[in-house]
């Protein structure tokens, strides 16, 4: 009944309450599906709505417990793009990410996990973990320049939120000193010693004392 009224009315009012109540008995009647299509739907009916930011996040929560990730991820993006100075616009584009990478879209999940960090600091912990992932994505693709740019950005961003009294999981950034030290190590292992004993065992000592540092500064954190 909601949603014939929905579908026959001019009146946005009327259309959006009825949508959001035909969609929240399809909820509480087990059939996920179709509710989220009446979520879903709210943005086409009623593009005005104050409410299209949260019936695409509720569309999105659900798509997760069908499972559909990548139903949930576009949900999550599309609310970030039509509303994005929403209150669920931070949160839902950080889930987007997350939900690309349990539909196994990796390189997806990335990009995303890389505009968050770009976009969004009002969350310390997850402003972190976004660059965390990235920078961990790049070091196993073997891209070390990307992988070490983006680590030094974690710990950057680490010490800003600490300057700013905001409290920080010292996990992430201890991960990603973790990470700097891999890195250091593998360039420590290129250096063969050759004619050249002299240079070559001073730049493989240099690398080493990095290493060592390295480590040394991620038990600091822990």
């Amino acid at each position: 009944a909601f949603e014939n009224i929905a579908t026959s009315t001019d009146n946005e009012e009327i259309a959006e309450r009825s949508l959001l109540q035909a969609a929240t008995q399809y909820e509480q009647a087990g059939n996920l599906i179709k509710a989220i299509v009446r979520y879903e739907k709210l943005r086409f009916k009623v593009p005005n709505s104050t409410k299209v930011a949260e019936a695409l996040y509720k569309a999105a929560t659900l798509s997760e417990k069908l499972p559909d990730y990548t139903r949930a991820a576009q949900n999550y993006i599309e609310l970030v793009r039509v509303r994005p100075q929403s209150e669920y616009a931070s949160k839902a584009l950080f889930n987007a990410a997350v939900a690309l990478e349990n539909a196994n879209k990796p390189d997806q999940a990335m990009n995303v996990y890389a505009r968050y960090a770009q976009s969004f600091n009002d969350d310390a912990d997850r402003h972190l973990e976004a660059l965390l992932k990235v920078g961990e994505y790049a070091y196993k693709q073997g891209d070390y320049p990307k992988a070490r740019q983006t680590f030094n950005q974690l710990h950057a961003a680490f010490q800003q939120f600490k300057a700013q009294g905001k409290m920080v999981d010292e996990f992430l950034p201890a991960q990603a000193q973790f990470m700097l030290a891999q890195i250091i190590f593998a360039d420590y292992r290129k250096i063969s010693i050759g004619t050249n004993f002299k240079a070559d065992f001073a730049r493989k000592q240099k690398l080493l004392n990095e290493v060592t540092l390295a480590c040394r500064n991620t038990i600091n954190y822990k």
